[in-house]
């Protein structure tokens, strides 16, 4: 226990340093080298590289700043956030498909087991249509009532009102919450492909009143009411932001992209009826700064966004802004070569202008609200 006792707090204060758990290991030992038992800790490594996670902004030095803070005060930017904002509260959607593949004996490639699309488009045939949808809402309501301390009297409400309860709940305790930073900056228009809705209440605690309108990518659903059929005249400022949920809401399971073939459905409609997408979104997501947040990159439901963006009219406008994405680096076991793979997205990616910020989303938006105040002092 002595030895353990000096061990411990040095390696973890190394460790937090720059990731590297090898380094980590070393100087920890070295602190404990006067104790007889110095050569018990042992390291088992499977990181050819030795590093556990990266600083943020690695890779390259992110330089992007100074762009993105003018494209916002001039109201020339646009957040796109993507599912992984809500990890926190669901876990992720990897995790998803890894527990539906063993629970229903996915009988695909092993790679596509965490590939959510992938494991719902075999549910969707081998059941039903329907299923994976009710299936996704009966383990999100199982995820926020494990993971969050609701009140007895929300055992019976419905996913909406308890993604609303998780979502102040987080936002009470996390201080970093990324909805709540989004929420209290100047966007007149937000652009999500995460089905969940929890920016709408953290927009409402900044004392504004967003509208939620939804892309209607298929003509087999009932759709609800638009916004433009309740108020025809609307028009998204900062105190009256939109929310346009591209991939449909959990609030109407059925609008709900989650299949291969429903991504295949949203790509075809978006790209060969241009105003499936109101005027509005569409001038947004081609003249002004675009900033993805909550995305692998490397995922499909990413890439069939990227390509219908890129397949809209106004490519030569994008050019004149700075994009930028957030990016967690590939994993080492995930990925063959991390740093090979890394290239490949920069190059991929290059073409269209958008800078890739090498770190989590929690760490972007930290350095995103701290730059921003500073900005507006």
């Amino acid at each position: 226990m002595p030895t353990m006792d000096a061990f411990v707090p040095a390696f973890f204060r190394e460790l937090r340093r720059d990731g590297q758990i090898d380094r980590a290991m070393a100087v920890a030992r070295g602190a404990v080298r006067k104790h007889s038992d110095w050569w018990m800790p042992v390291l088992f490594m499977r990181l050819k590289s030795g590093r556990v996670w990266y600083a943020p902004g690695f890779a390259d030095a992110f330089n992007q700043w100074p762009a993105l803070f003018a494209d916002i005060r001039q109201g020339r930017c646009t957040p796109i956030l993507g599912p992984g904002l809500s990890d926190a509260l669901f876990g992720t959607r990897q995790e998803i498909a890894w527990r539906w593949a063993n629970a229903y004996h996915f009988p695909l490639a092993p790679h596509d087991r965490l590939d959510l699309a992938h494991v719902a488009q075999y549910l969707a045939i081998s059941l039903n249509y329907r299923f994976p949808r009710e299936s996704l809402r009966e383990h999100l309501r199982a995820e926020l009532l494990d993971r969050f301390e609701l009140s007895d009297e929300l055992r019976d409400a419905s996913l909406d009102e308890l993604v609303k309860a998780a979502g102040e709940r987080r936002r009470a305790i996390d201080p970093t919450d990324p909805h709540a930073a989004l929420a209290a900056m100047p966007f007149p228009i937000y652009v999500t492909a995460d089905p969940a809705d929890l920016l709408p209440s953290a927009l409402v605690l900044q004392g504004k009143q967003p509208q939620v309108e939804l892309c209607r990518w298929s003509e087999d659903i009932e759709w609800p009411r638009s916004v433009y059929e309740v108020v025809p005249d609307y028009r998204p400022d900062v105190q009256h932001p939109l929310v346009y949920h591209l991939f449909g809401n959990l609030g109407y399971p059925d609008t709900v992209a989650l299949t291969l073939d429903d991504y295949e459905d949203f790509l075809i409609g978006v790209t060969s009826n241009r105003d499936l997408i109101p005027p509005v979104v569409r001038r947004a997501l081609s003249d002004t700064a675009l900033l993805f947040l909550g995305f692998r990159l490397d995922q499909g439901d990413f890439r069939v966004l990227f390509r219908s963006m890129m397949r809209q009219e106004g490519r030569s406008r994008r050019r004149r802004y700075s994009h930028v994405a957030v990016q967690i680096d590939p994993e080492e076991g995930a990925t063959l070569e991390p740093e090979r793979a890394r290239r490949y997205m920069q190059e991929y990616f290059g073409g269209a202008d958008i800078s890739i910020y090498w770190g989590s989303v929690e760490s972007f938006v930290r350095e995103l609200r701290q730059g921003w105040e500073q900005q507006s002092r």
